[in-house]
């Protein structure tokens, strides 16, 4: 009993699924108009029902076919770009190693320069580094005599004597 319950329940809702594309009103005019056909003139009508019923199978035949093609199509189109996907793949990986290698590489040379130029700055006398002036911000150069001048940010800032014959000046920065 079971599988007549399931099957009239499949006959329910193709029947709901036709209501939807074509209503009751229309299938039962065309149907009419099919008997009346037949009825008048059963020469034309029986021509008509076997070129449909012989016309049926290859046309069913060939639908398969060009769907069976589109899906196979669309099927190898996925896996030849997934192939191929994968295969870039197998580039950009090691390039993405190498490029992130230089980068550490770079900015490990950036810090080791700077490192090493602010030892050297420092053992030669010069100091680097943020401090404070009448406003509060800038940088401070000092020189060996320990002189302290602040750039401020409206660009100025005093060059010192470093050596004997050089004599200190004022230098306005284009900012």
């Amino acid at each position: 009993m079971a599988v007549a319950d399931q099957a009239t329940t499949i006959v329910a809702l193709a029947q709901r699924q036709l209501d939807r594309v074509v209503s009751p009103s229309t299938r039962r005019e065309t149907w009419d108009r099919t008997l009346d056909l037949a009825a008048r003139r059963p020469g034309v009508f029986t021509f008509i029902a076997v070129l449909a019923a012989l016309s049926l199978p290859p046309i069913l035949l060939f639908t398969t076919f060009v769907l069976s093609t589109l899906l196979l199509t669309l099927g190898a189109a996925i896996l030849f770009t997934l192939f191929w996907t994968g295969v870039a793949l197998f580039l950009l990986v090691p390039s993405l190693f190498i490029a992130a290698g230089c980068a550490i590489f770079l900015w490990t040379w950036a810090v080791g320069s700077f490192i090493a130029a602010r030892w050297l700055a420092q053992r030669t006398g010069f100091d680097f580094g943020f401090g404070s002036s009448s406003e509060g911000q800038g940088q401070v150069a000092k020189a060996n005599g320990g002189q302290h001048k602040t750039a401020t940010l409206d660009g100025r800032f005093d060059v010192y004597e470093k050596e004997p014959g050089i004599v200190a000046h004022d230098v306005k920065l284009e900012l």
